[in-house]
């Protein structure tokens, strides 16, 4: 399916459903969550913090840190 088909069911907004707009953004998922991840991952990276939205997914996406993965392994 071509991505601009890909529209976002669970947040009503008509979002492309790509998984930055899932891990960073989306009003339907609990945002609590995605707040204590970040917060965990910075904790153990304090480089997370000052990536760009776009980067953090790659780095969430690719879990490269031993501690970032530990604490995601909550998430997921």
């Amino acid at each position: 399916m071509p991505v601009k088909s890909r529209t976002f069911l669970i947040c009503k907004e008509h979002y492309i459903e790509d998984e930055q707009h899932f891990l960073m953004y989306c009003q339907g998922y609990n945002n609590q969550l995605r707040s204590e991840l970040r917060s965990l991952i910075s904790k153990t990276d304090a480089h997370f913090a000052t990536l760009s939205d776009y980067d953090k997914t790659i780095y969430l996406l690719n879990l490269a840190n031993d501690n970032a993965r530990k604490h995601c392994s909550i998430f997921i």
